[in-house]
């Protein structure tokens, strides 16, 4: 809740002639909100709590589906974190994250580093990790691929 005016900042950066995007914004949809600030201390957990939210209760306002990646590095831990399942066993998630991690570098979707290409899509991350997806990985990976596909 706005506890005093003093948390309000008005940006003063924006170029108002007619090659801005403020122009732009004003002739395409009229007046009304284009950007929204909030200052919160993890904003990867505060997208991913008001979504879950919006989801539960189908209220609330979205957020652009950004990629781990656009905040950093996709790390090995992100991969093993969102295929994690109780009915596998400890290393599966393990071997399935670095498969899809290998085959996504392979591909030079995401660099040796760790940055996913922007427009990398979840039809272009599935394409390429069923390619050449070992049997014994393909039940893990059927029953997280939503979840890995949203991760990259």
């Amino acid at each position: 809740a706005l506890k005093s005016h003093d948390q309000v900042y008005l940006p003063i950066n924006n170029a108002l002639s007619t090659v801005g995007h403020v122009h732009l914004f004003l002739q395409e949809l009229g007046q009304g909100i284009q950007h929204v600030a909030s200052r919160v201390s993890n904003v990867v957990k505060f997208v991913a709590t008001v979504n879950r939210r919006r989801q539960t209760t189908g209220l609330g306002f979205s957020f652009l589906r950004i990629p781990r990646s656009y905040y950093g590095r996709l790390a090995l831990s992100d991969l093993i974190s969102a295929c994690q399942e109780k009915n596998f066993t400890a290393s599966e998630p393990e071997e399935l994250a670095k498969f899809v991690l290998k085959s996504l570098e392979a591909k030079e979707f995401v660099s040796l580093s760790g940055i996913a290409k922007l427009d990398i899509s979840s039809e272009d991350v599935q394409k390429v990790v069923e390619e050449k997806l070992p049997g014994d990985l393909k039940p893990l990976w059927e029953t997280t691929k939503s979840r890995m596909c949203e991760c990259v």
